[in-house]
């Protein structure tokens, strides 16, 4: 009886380790897949203040044509 015991213990143990084991190799590719929306998110970011800058120099070229146009009062 006590050797089936054992033989239990050893085979949940083993499972357990298994268990364990598929978690770890989980968090690995979360945390991979977090570094590579990082990545994405920083990309996003840099595009957008890009495209900012950018039109803040049509909107300040616009500005200053027009300005040129309307006569001050």
């Amino acid at each position: 009886m006590g050797r089936l015991s054992e033989t239990k213990v050893s085979k949940e143990a083993g499972r357990i380790k298994k268990e364990i084991q598929e978690l770890k190799e989980e968090i690995k590719r979360i945390k991979e897949e977090i570094q590579e929306l990082k990545k994405e998110f920083k990309t996003m970011k840099t595009d957008m203040d890009e495209f900012k800058k950018s039109n803040k120099k049509a909107l300040d070229s616009m500005m200053a044509k027009l300005t040129q146009l309307v006569p001050s009062t």
